[in-house]
């Protein structure tokens, strides 16, 4: 078994095995930077655990830019058209790769982190807690780490039903229905939310109660108390977010914070767009 070498609580402990060949963060994050924003997918994710995923996952991706001028001569309108066709090439390919690498991830790394866990294997490397184990040696958080755990048990019910890889907000949508009904009723409920053309959580929570898999949402809302009004507890926060030149200067002094924030902002976006109600054209 490799050996981990402790250091200074500050430091991360490293494996003293020859390192597999890996593309950086940078190079990740320069692939997707022409398909931004992404729906549902992001280099943040495809990094959990700030790890980047096997060079295999991204063959799909050439190893030189695939830009062509338009023609010398071609009319606005013709070279509108081929640039825009441009950049749907590149966002295709690239959603592609970071969905293989995603659910390779998951499927290879959280098995892994199960075994790790229930068995207290990281105890023989000398880490006191399974938390310990995945701060120190992986830079990831606890819920994070539980996250990538628990999403093997979706994806697994979604086998043969999608190639989709749900976000955080899909798995507490279908790990309920996963846990209480089985991994059929899970993809019952992905195949109605799709053909409603609406499998984000909230599609398929609806899908689930609709099905029977859930409470219905009247029910619930009778049984149990009053929901709190939670907007004034992010009031602040909204007015904060738009001090720019603040946001800045985070960036400059503290980068490591600052890219923390990113990341949580970009879940939280994902979080809210996800449960919007579709808007009123009427």
């Amino acid at each position: 078994m490799a050996k981990v070498q402790r250091g200074k609580p500050s430091e991360r402990p490293r494996i003293l095995a020859e390192p597999e060949p890996v593309i950086t963060g940078e190079q990740v994050a320069s692939a997707v930077a022409v398909a931004e924003p992404m729906t549902d997918q992001s280099v943040e994710q495809v990094l959990t655990g700030q790890l980047v995923p096997p060079v295999a996952a991204l063959a799909d991706i050439p190893d030189a830019p695939d830009f062509t001028p338009a023609a010398d001569g071609a009319d606005p309108e013709a070279a509108f058209a081929h640039y825009d066709s441009t950049i749907s090439r590149a966002r295709a390919k690239v959603e592609k790769v970071l969905t293989k690498a995603e659910r390779y991830w998951r499927l290879t790394a959280g098995p892994a982190l199960k075994e790790i866990r229930d068995n207290q294997l990281y105890k023989a490397a000398g880490f006191a807690t399974f938390e310990r184990y995945v701060d120190e040696r992986w830079d990831m958080s606890r819920p994070r780490a539980y996250q990538l755990i628990d999403s093997v048990r979706a994806m697994q019910a979604l086998e043969g039903v999608t190639d989709e890889v749900p976000n955080e907000r899909q798995l507490r949508a279908l790990l309920p229905v996963v846990d209480q009904h089985g991994t059929e009723a899970a993809g019952q409920v992905w195949k109605l939310a799709e053909e409603r053309g609406r499998t984000s959580g909230a599609g398929l929570d609806a899908a689930a109660r609709d099905l029977g898999f859930l409470p219905a949402l009247e029910a619930a809302k009778q049984d149990g108390p009053k929901p709190e009004v939670v907007w004034p507890r992010y009031e602040p926060v909204f007015r904060a977010l738009g001090d720019l030149r603040g946001l800045r200067r985070v960036a400059v002094e503290t980068p490591d914070r600052a890219r923390e924030l990113a990341a949580r902002l970009r879940q939280a976006a994902e979080e809210l767009e996800a449960d919007l109600p579709a808007p009123d054209n009427g």
